[in-house]
């Protein structure tokens, strides 16, 4: 691991420091973090800002990189065209944005942040990356209605201090109000007229956010990411096979991210990973 390419100035807590890692390297923030705010190098060039001493801010992009980077770079680098139109839906920090619009650097990606400390820092990451003009940050939350509603984060406790106090499983929450759309309602008043991708991470609400779509993704087809956490959406009263028919149901079929970004079979998935639902040859959906 190439450890420094710019080191931080004298006052760290002013001045990033600016590290490129492999993915599974992260885990050295993790144990060594050195500047209040740290850059992460990674794919292309792409650099995302977070404060890496902060083990449960690293636990949680470890577990992002981990899980789901190597299978969805791969996929976006043999599928994601240059000009394609992408939602994402529960965009956080920006990781997927960041990743997608790279590939899509003649294209269009809007990301779906509704809770202000985590859209501040996607927007910060887009600004670093210089990608404004063709990123466009969404304060909305997609749901199956339009209006309002709380908004619950749970942050797991991953600190050594936290597992003495006997509190490793278990999450902090917070809820935070919210201003809630359909991606059928904004799509239509964005007048777009494509939709190649859909990422959703939403914390196990998932489903919701393709059901308020339904219509757009019948029409235009475009293929869908989903986080598949089990428990999260065992929590929202999902299952697997519960999943699989309510997106069978818009004509699509799933599938498994396996870590080489080809479909395995969703059964085969673990805990937590990426599923990866395909439009059905010749299938339009339930009206």
């Amino acid at each position: 691991m190439r450890r420094v390419l710019r080191a931080a100035s004298a006052d760290a807590a002013l001045e990033p420091a600016v590290w490129n890692v492999s993915p599974m390297a992260l885990e050295f923030f993790h144990r060594h973090g050195g500047a209040r705010s740290s850059i992460v190098v990674f794919d292309r060039g792409l650099r995302m800002e977070g404060s890496f001493t902060d083990p449960g801010h690293c636990a949680v992009y470890l577990h992002e990189r981990r899980f789901h980077e190597r299978g969805l770079s791969s996929l976006l680098d043999r599928e994601l065209a240059g000009d394609a139109v992408v939602a994402d839906v529960g965009a956080g920090e920006g990781w997927f944005t960041l990743v997608a619009s790279a590939r899509a650097s003649r294209g269009r990606v809007f990301a779906f942040e509704p809770l202000p400390a985590r859209r501040a820092a996607l927007e910060r990451n887009v600004a670093l990356n210089g990608i404004g003009t063709r990123v466009a940050v969404e304060t909305t939350a997609l749901s199956t209605r339009a209006g309002s509603g709380n908004m619950t984060t749970r942050t797991p406790y991953r600190t050594p201090s936290s597992a003495a106090r006997g509190e490793a499983g278990r999450e902090r929450s917070s809820t935070t109000r919210v201003s809630t759309d359909t991606l059928d309602r904004w799509f239509k008043r964005r007048g777009l007229r494509r939709l190649d991708w859909v990422r959703v991470n939403a914390g196990g609400c998932e489903v919701d956010v393709l059901t308020g779509g339904a219509r757009t993704l019948q029409r235009l087809r475009p293929r869908i990411l989903l986080r598949g956490h089990r428990a999260r959406l065992e929590r929202a009263g999902w299952d697997e096979g519960s999943v699989k028919a309510a997106l069978g149901k818009m004509g699509y079929s799933g599938y498994f991210l396996q870590p080489d970004g080809r479909p395995g079979e969703l059964s085969q998935a673990p805990h937590d990973g990426t599923w990866l639902f395909l439009p059905t040859v010749g299938a339009h959906g339930a009206g």
